[in-house]
């Protein structure tokens, strides 16, 4: 009972202490917002020292890479001038011998400049009265900017991120004759590519077995708005609009505008979530084939008599349910039937399988800061026990067997018990094993991933982007970096240069497969 005592004891002074320097760090936020509003700075945020030791290991370990030497990939470099430097012979003694040559392999990049006038040559027909003339070739049609400068603001703007005074102080340095408001125009030439980004949005979907999802921040005209990825191995799209509500997390998945059903599938997700018998029993009777659009299903659904007045949570779920099952029939196309994502709510119910990522519970873990030497090693050992299951996962991955299936399941409630002598890892340990089923979905399916990676480093740009920029003055703003930065990424999945990408279709040369198509091929 002493021992008991003690333990409760110790956990609640460790508690005390990391609410101890949550309030402190809380506190100083507060300070510095208050001399910032004042006009005064507030308190520095300065990295900590390096180790000076670790620092010069690391470059005794870089050894000649930190140098000037030889390029090991020259080999791989595409030459597109060869020239041959001999010795001057007055130069050579009488007795020098020939012994070959050596290859010396130099990157260079040539930006010039390059107008062009076409001079159209103009008839006329009396008799027709009309005018015939020369025609521009097609890539130079309805701009008075040649396809480089086109492909050159949209691949620098996004994939460099260069802004778009930036942009304009390198073309005008170059002599071009243009305005910011025209490289604007530029910026938000996404409409011709909508097609293709389609196109890519269902071969990615139909190649993989799962598609990934995660959101993040953004700002549309003044207004605090979400960007959702929506992704897996072979590629990525975004969609930026005002929420990230299970409406906007079905938008994004669908990659079109919603449209409703009332089927079982909604049914279902209205029961489970609607407190009121009465409610499903008239969406039961209105159930049918018919797929109704987002304004005949306001006007007939949720502004009928029966659900006029009714608690908006009521309404929002039955909007949702609609949507769900119209998304899981297939009326809004391709989509898979496994999502892997976090622990984000707006994720779930959405499809027929959710997977979580294992990496994204570890870090709860990885939060606790104990102070009491039992409790850190505790958690350090746990820590430890994750990883190495973790591990276990992954070959279970490469050689899956229903045996091995059966060993990690029991491992994964052992491990997750909750019996250490620290209160805050067990009471993570009680949430963990609540979601056991979709963290180890992968033993169902051993070809998803236990991870939701890919679809962080697809909002990394996102997030880059908004440091630089700030916020989209407009929705149409918006679009264009949903769908360029969309492609850039899928270009770089199936091994293409986003910038000849761009050369091809503004040239239309049309050497390179539409990207769907090479999503097939990978």
């Amino acid at each position: 009972m002493l021992v008991g005592a003690i333990k409760t004891l110790l956990n609640k002074v460790d508690a005390q202490e990391n609410k101890i320097t949550e309030l402190s760090s809380e506190n100083q936020k507060l300070k510095d917002e208050i001399n910032r509003l004042k006009g005064e700075k507030g308190k520095p945020d300065i990295a900590k020292n390096k180790d000076d030791k670790k620092d010069s290991d690391d470059k005794k370990k870089g050894g000649k890479n930190g140098g000037r030497g030889k390029n090991k990939n020259a080999k791989e470099i595409e030459i597109h001038n060869t020239e041959e430097k001999d010795v001057e012979k007055k130069d050579l003694p009488k007795d020098a011998q020939y012994k070959g040559t050596r290859d010396v392999v130099i990157q260079d990049i040539n930006f010039n400049l390059n107008n062009t006038k076409f001079i159209i040559h103009k008839y006329y027909s009396p008799f027709l009265g009309k005018v015939f003339e020369g025609q521009l070739p097609p890539e130079y049609k309805g701009s008075i900017f040649g396809p480089g400068i086109w492909s050159f603001v949209i691949q620098f703007h996004y994939e460099a991120r260069m802004t778009q005074n930036l942009l304009f102080k390198i073309l005008t340095g170059l002599k071009v004759k243009i305005s910011v408001g025209e490289i604007s125009n530029m910026i938000l030439c996404h409409e011709r590519f909508e097609e293709e980004r389609q196109n890519v949005r269902e071969a990615g979907i139909s190649r993989s077995d799962f598609s990934q999802i995660d959101d993040t921040g953004a700002r549309l005209n003044g207004k605090n708005g979400y960007s959702i990825a929506v992704c897996n191995q072979f590629f990525t799209d975004y969609y930026t609009s005002l929420s990230k509500n299970r409406e906007a997390v079905l938008r994004a998945l669908a990659g079109t505008e919603l449209k409703f059903a009332i089927n079982e599938i909604a049914l279902k997700y209205v029961d489970d979530k609607v407190n009121n018998k009465a409610i499903v029993g008239e969406l039961r009777k209105l159930q049918s084939n018919r797929l109704y659009g987002p304004d005949e299903f306001t006007n007939e659904i949720l502004n009928a008599p029966w659900a006029r007045g009714k608690i908006t949570s009521w309404i929002k779920h039955i909007k949702e349910g609609c949507a769900i099952g119209a998304f899981r029939d297939n009326f809004l196309g391709v989509r898979s039937k496994i999502l892997i994502c976090d622990d984000a709510p707006q994720f779930k119910g959405i499809l027929e399988f959710l997977g979580l990522c294992l990496i994204h519970e570890e870090r709860h873990y990885k939060k606790l800061t104990p102070s009491h030497p039992d409790f850190i090693k505790a958690v350090a050992d746990f820590r430890e026990t994750f990883w190495k299951y973790y591990e276990k996962l992954k070959l279970y991955k490469i050689n899956p067997n229903d045996k091995k299936k059966k060993e990690l399941s029991d491992e994964f409630d052992l491990i997750f018990l909750g019996k250490t002598c620290y209160f805050a890892l067990n009471q993570l340990m009680e949430k963990t094993r609540a979601k056991k089923d979709e963290l180890l979905l992968v033993l169902e399916f051993p070809t998803i991933p236990l991870h939701n990676n890919t679809s962080e480093l697809a909002m990394r740009e996102k997030v880059i982007q908004r440091k630089i920029r700030g916020y989209f003055r407009s929705l149409e703003g918006a679009m264009a970096s949903d769908i360029f930065l969309g492609l850039m990424s899928t270009c770089r999945k199936i091994g293409i240069s986003f910038g000849e990408y761009l050369k091809d279709r503004f040239y239309n040369r049309h050497e390179l497969p539409p990207l769907g198509d090479l999503i097939w091929m990978a």
